[in-house]
């Protein structure tokens, strides 16, 4: 399966996304509608979140997972 295939069934999410984003710009450093608008969407995944200070968010796919 080639990596189009494997996201095909996101597009219309990643569209969406990319249309928001673009949407409702904001200046470097005050990204909080940003911010929240990509928290709740990992979230959404079951993300562990991390919101860095000045307009940072680390999503955790799986903290105990063993392995590299």
């Amino acid at each position: 399966m080639t990596t189009l295939e494997m996201i095909r069934p996101y597009e219309q999410q990643m569209i969406a996304d990319r249309r928001w984003l673009h949407e409702h710009p904001e200046l470097s450093g005050q990204e909080s509608q940003t911010i929240d608008y990509i928290v709740k969407a990992l979230e959404e995944l079951g993300l562990s979140i991390h919101i860095i200070p000045n307009g940072g968010v680390i999503g955790v796919l799986n903290e105990k997972a063993e392995g590299p």
